[in-house]
């Protein structure tokens, strides 16, 4: 969970924020942003399900520096993740190719949704 967070997940959060530009001049932005923040929440609070303790790792997070956190801060902030995925699927409308989520069209109202259930979890 930890390499899918660093490598891939975090990654892309990082370089959309810093400024690329993903899909014609930056249009897949918003959905790449809200599948990141959606995908960070759901393996953080996988994570503060089944450990006391946990790495919180975000896309600022300092690899070199980060510690465990209670399972309870790690919760919050798998929350705060799912979060800004809602916020983003609430301000644009989107959907993302079949070959994104494995044959399965998703779009900014089912991703909303799933989001909103794994708050209810979490």
């Amino acid at each position: 969970m930890y390499g899918t967070l660093s490598n891939s997940v975090n990654p892309v959060i990082d370089l959309i924020i810093k400024g690329a530009k993903l899909g014609n001049e930056g249009k897949d932005n918003a959905s790449i942003l809200a599948l990141c923040y959606y995908l960070q929440g759901a393996i953080l609070g996988q994570l503060g399900l089944c450990f006391d303790q946990a790495m919180i790792m975000k896309e600022n997070t300092d690899p070199a520096t980060v510690q465990f956190s209670p399972y309870t801060d790690v919760m919050n902030a798998a929350i705060e993740s799912l979060e800004k995925s809602i916020h983003i699927c609430d301000s644009v409308s989107f959907q993302l190719n079949a070959n994104v989520v494995n044959g399965y069209i998703l779009n900014s109202e089912r991703l909303k949704r799933l989001s909103h259930s794994y708050i209810a979890r979490f």
